[in-house]
């Protein structure tokens, strides 16, 4: 998951740097010798700057002059939701942002953060060749410049805008798909929220959230924190989420009283954990189930990616309670018991719940719907920072560099949705809009517990604690779609036992649950606190930073 996130994270950043090979036959009139050529040319009487491709082969360079502001920059940063505000970088700030749809003969006017009138127009020069005409004017400042990505999904090309005036942009001989998606779609206009020297801090601090090593190490004098340190400011920009330190008090697990069914759940200070509780606004980034096994022992299952565990294989799997809680207990991770109300614990049907977990264990875990459990609604489940088409853009990027791992986190997700098979995510965009489907709605069709993708059904770990306690009968007589809930859907079910253990010597005796180890204060705010119904977190516009739930969604 790591590899797939940052190739994700870098595909942004590509953006920036270089069109992708795709586009290289058809767009590059003039040859790609120099970036950033400027060309003269004759349009309606008047020169104008005509821009080529950025050569793929180009090697890029970070600015000497960048590397001394970065701890500067950093250390400026404040607490707030993470958004497309220029003034300062920030994790995730590589993402365009959209400022206009354009259909071809569409003329419209934007205003830029350089250039405060801009005006684009998009002609068809004959049946397969197209112009695109951006005219800007009435600069704040010398020195700036607007960045800008134009696209369908099935051309993409980088606009730099420094001197302003004119420029035109060819897209010349497309193929019949992509004089289709033209005539068909036009181009949305997309702009870069930052700098290019903003940018690069931006890219560093986003993969800072994944690398163990820190750049710093890499990079004297940058001021790039560590993982950990660069995960605690990004949850805190990004959701006002602050890690608070407590005495590390490790609970006598021996004595606990855990039963089938109980829950436990654990988050940790690194970048894989980090999105999910920023993705679906959880305090918990992991979540796991207790069950016994065919000889009646008491055993921890889990769907995981990351693991702690020795010699433990990454995927569904069970491990004996005994083992489970050493492991944690030695690595410190910050745990939760949260056991199930009486009436759930008496009527659990642990054979059902095990046999299940038996049927699906040695699968790896469930990518497919690692982003979809989340994505409820068209447009109201992503962070301030993306919006519904920008994602897209990112993840078509993506799969031009890596499509074995776009095909698991999205493409495959998206074919299922449309029940085709290996369509690209531009082709699927296609036939949303011939089923006059918005991209929105495609994401946003519920995740059906069951599908079978490539290499077998998926689960991520709220997933199949959910499914787990669903055959243990915890939602009797009611329709559940396991795969839709994220692991703050699942700690925030009125199913949870609220009368603490007497053996938890945790130190928050007023607390329901019991946090059995971890160096910092694992709350989990609305646990135990809605009543649990038919089709629940299928419609839930939750995103961030508040992540308020409507009432019945």
């Amino acid at each position: 998951m790591k590899n797939t996130l940052l190739t994700f994270v870098l595909a942004v950043f590509l953006l920036r740097i270089q069109a992708t090979e795709s586009i290289k036959p058809f767009i590059n009139e003039f040859g790609n010798e120099e970036i950033r050529r400027v060309i003269k040319s004759e349009h309606n009487g008047q020169h104008i700057r005509t821009q080529s491709i950025v050569s793929p082969g180009s090697d890029f360079r970070v600015p000497r002059k960048v590397l001394p502001k970065l701890g500067k920059r950093l250390s400026t940063i404040k607490p707030q939701s993470i958004s497309c505000d220029e003034d300062k970088p920030d994790f995730f700030k590589m993402v365009p942002e959209k400022k206009a749809n354009l259909q071809v003969g569409d003329s419209v006017e934007f205003p830029g953060t350089c250039f405060r009138t801009n005006i684009i127009t998009l002609f068809q020069i004959n049946e397969n060749s197209f112009e695109l005409l951006l005219t800007s004017r009435d600069p704040s400042d010398w020195n700036c410049m607007d960045w800008y990505l134009v696209t369908n999904l099935s051309v993409f090309y980088k606009i730099e805008q420094f001197f302003g005036g004119d420029i035109s942009i060819i897209f010349r001989d497309l193929s019949a798909q992509q004089t289709d998606h033209m005539l068909s779609y036009g181009l949305t206009l997309f702009k870069f929220c930052d700098s290019f020297v903003d940018t690069i801090t931006d890219l560093m601090l986003t993969v800072q959230l994944f690398l163990e090593q820190p750049l710093s190490q890499l990079m004297p004098g940058s001021g790039i924190p560590d993982e950990v340190e660069a995960n605690k400011e990004f949850l805190l920009n990004a959701m006002g989420f602050e890690w608070q330190t407590r005495e590390n008090i490790p609970v006598d697990y021996e004595n606990l009283d855990i039963h089938p069914g109980d829950v436990f759940t654990q988050c940790e200070p690194s970048g894989l954990q980090s999105l999910i509780m920023y993705g679906c606004g959880s305090v918990a980034s992991h979540t796991t189930v207790a069950l016994e096994d065919e000889n009646g022992d008491l055993v921890v299952c889990e769907s995981t990616d990351v693991s702690v565990y020795v010699d433990v294989v990454w995927g569904i799997q069970c491990n004996a309670i005994e083992d489970y809680l050493s492991w944690h207990y030695h690595h410190e991770t910050n745990l939760n018991h949260l056991p199930l109300k009486a009436e759930h614990r008496a009527n659990f049907d642990n054979d059902t719940a095990y046999n299940f977990v038996k049927s699906v264990q040695g699968l790896r875990y469930g990518y497919e719907n690692f982003l979809f459990a989340h994505f409820d609604t068209p447009n109201n489940n992503l962070p301030p920072i993306f919006t519904t088409e920008s994602f897209w853009v990112v993840m078509s990027v993506a799969e031009q560099f890596r499509s074995d791992l776009t095909n698991l986190v999205w493409t495959d997700a998206l074919n299922m949705r449309m029940g085709t098979q290996g369509k690209s995510i531009a082709e699927i965009a296609d036939l949303a809009h011939r089923a006059e489907l918005g991209l929105g709605d495609v994401i946003a069709l519920v995740e059906e517990e069951g599908w079978v993708y490539s290499q077998g059904v998926a689960y991520v770990c709220s997933g199949l604690v959910t499914a787990t306690l669903k055959r243990g009968g915890v939602f009797e007589g009611l329709e559940i779609e396991a795969t839709e809930f994220t692991p703050r859907n699942l700690y925030q079910l009125q199913i949870f036992d609220t009368q603490k253990n007497s053996n938890c010597t945790d130190g928050y005796p007023d607390r329901a649950f019991c946090q059995l180890f971890g160096d910092y204060d694992f709350v989990l705010p609305g646990f135990n606190s809605v009543p649990i119904y038919s089709h629940m977190n299928e419609r839930c516009p939750e995103s961030a930073p508040d992540f308020e739930r409507t009432p019945g969604c």
